[in-house]
């Protein structure tokens, strides 16, 4: 993980939820093991691997379909409807924008995997026993 990711995700846990990570070895109280929990399962949440991966697959599905049909559309010489090939272009644009948004978050979550396991692995040693 890159450390400015690294950076951020401290960051965003000691300021906005109130935790900070402890020593390998060190408990915690249960409100601080609370809030750990919080922080992982919306870490989770948000950068959840395969549904980004399935999100990515249906909207590369789509994509591909508008660019072939874009495609036949303006291949037709006697095209007697052109608002149908501007509609289509419309739709594989947002499509594509779509698609890379889609592939943004994936990379994100991706970066952020490591950062979630280390948060993990704090909140497992976080229990007293």
């Amino acid at each position: 993980m890159s450390p400015g990711l690294h950076f951020l995700g401290c960051f965003v846990l000691a300021c906005c939820c109130g935790v900070t990570l402890a020593a390998d070895s060190d408990c915690v109280e249960a409100a601080t093991h609370d809030r750990l929990q919080q922080t992982y399962d919306e870490l989770t949440s948000r950068f959840d691997l395969a549904g980004l991966t399935q999100q990515l697959i249906d909207i590369g599905s789509e994509t591909t379909d508008l660019k072939l049909r874009l495609a036949a559309c303006k291949r037709e010489s006697k095209n007697p409807n052109q608002e149908d090939c501007a509609v289509l272009a419309t739709r594989y644009a947002d499509s594509s924008k779509a698609q890379a948004s889609i592939e943004n978050r994936l990379s994100a979550a991706i970066d952020m995997q490591e950062y979630i396991a280390t948060v993990k692995v704090r909140l497992e040693r976080s229990v007293c026993q």
